[in-house]
Parts: structure tokens; C-alpha cells; sequence
């Protein structure tokens, strides 16, 4: 609420520019969007969510990033297993973007820039940055208490916000291929790492 007024602020990465308005049509198509999304938005009047969903949806926040950093920054074969499944390493000797790939030469998952972490990942249609961690979120709150599926429900009929989140994710899925992903850990992962990659 009380963001928009009107007007719509974008940021597009100088890497993906070429998508959205390389050409004519592309331009006018991505600029034919911007301007119905403002204009839909203007013409409903904004939701403000409930307190109880809120406090579901910070309950949530917290399971799904205990996930998330369980896997990513403290499982030890987490690294390597990433460096081996995915194209990351190439991605650094490509002369692509405006920065390196790394904010420091050396070092983990943390050293690395957002673009070349999601590239990775998307390349191997595995798409992980998207969903660890979302799974195990809903599964908390919904064993904790049944009710809270209807809640969620309710959530994502009533709740723009909610419905767009779990919308993308879905998306995301729709876009991911198991298959590829085994593919690539087929290929590229060695023996030793096969069952972690299975277990993700």
C-alpha cells in the first residue's frame, strides 16, 4: 500500500536488457505490461493483510530461512557439490556483465554476486535459490496446526502479495526440469557427492 501512485520504477539487469527491449516489439510488449500492471494496480484499492496473517507469514520467513542456510552455509559438501553440478565456475571466465561474477576472488557462496548464483542454478533448470526452504515452511505451520491451511487459503484468495509469492514460485516450477538437474549431476558430480544431490 501506498507505494505506487501512478508511476512504476524498474531496475533491469544490463545482463537480460536485450530480453524486454532488444527490438521493437519486444520493447513495446515489456513497456505494454509496465503500464497495465500500474494502471491495474491504481484501479483496485490496496489490501492490507491481517495481523494473524502477517504472523504466519514472519513464522514462515523464519522456518524457510533455518532451511535455507542449513543447506546452503552449513551442510560441508554444499560447495563443492554446487561447483560440480552447475556451469558457476564458467560463468567467472565469461566476460559477461558489468562486475565479476565473485566479490572476492577466493571463498564460499557468500563471496558470490546474485546474477551469477541464480544463472547457475537456472542453466541446470534445478532452480534452487527459488524454493529451499519454501517447502519445509508450509509443512511447519500446517503440522503445527491443521488450521492453517485454511488460513494460507484464505491468504492467498485475499492477499495480492501472497498470491503473487506463491504464484512465482509455482512459475518456477513449471520452468524446472528434475530431469535436466539429474542430468547434469549425471555428467558432472562425482560418486561422493550423487547421494547429496539426490537428497536435494
Amino acid at each position: 500500500p501506498e507505494t505506487v501512485h501512478g508511476s512504476l520504477r524498474v531496475t533491469v539487469q544490463g545482463e537480460v536488457i536485450e530480453q524486454s527491449f532488444g527490438e521493437e516489439h519486444l520493447c513495446f510488449r515489456t513497456l505494454q505490461r509496465f503500464t497495465a500492471a500500474t494502471l491495474e494496480h491504481g484501479m483496485h484499492p490496496p489490501v492490507s493483510p491481517k495481523p494473524e496473517w502477517r504472523a504466519l507469514m514472519d513464522e514462515m520467513a523464519v522456518i524457510a530461512t533455518k532451511e535455507y542456510r542449513s543447506i546452503v552455509f552449513q551442510e560441508p559438501r554444499f560447495v563443492e557439490y554446487f561447483r560440480c553440478a552447475t556451469p558457476e565456475l564458467e560463468y567467472g571466465r565469461m566476460n559477461i556483465g558489468s562486475r565479476p561474477s565473485k566479490r572476492k576472488p577466493s571463498g564460499g557462496i557468500e563471496s558470490l554476486r546474485a546474477i551469477p548464483w541464480i544463472f547457475a542454478w537456472t542453466q541446470t533448470r534445478f532452480h534452487l535459490p527459488v524454493w529451499l526452504g519454501f517447502g519445509a515452511a508450509f509443512k511447519h505451520v500446517i503440522e503445527k496446526d491443521p488450521k492453517n491451511l485454511q488460513m494460507l487459503r484464505d491468504m492467498y484468495n485475499q492477499w495480492p502479495f501472497f498470491r503473487v509469492t506463491l504464484d512465482l514460485v509455482e512459475m518456477v516450477f513449471a520452468k524446472g526440469d528434475p530431469g535436466i538437474a539429474t542430468l547434469y549431476d549425471k555428467l558432472l558430480v562425482s560418486d561422493e557427492l550423487w547421494s547429496f544431490g539426490e537428497r536435494l
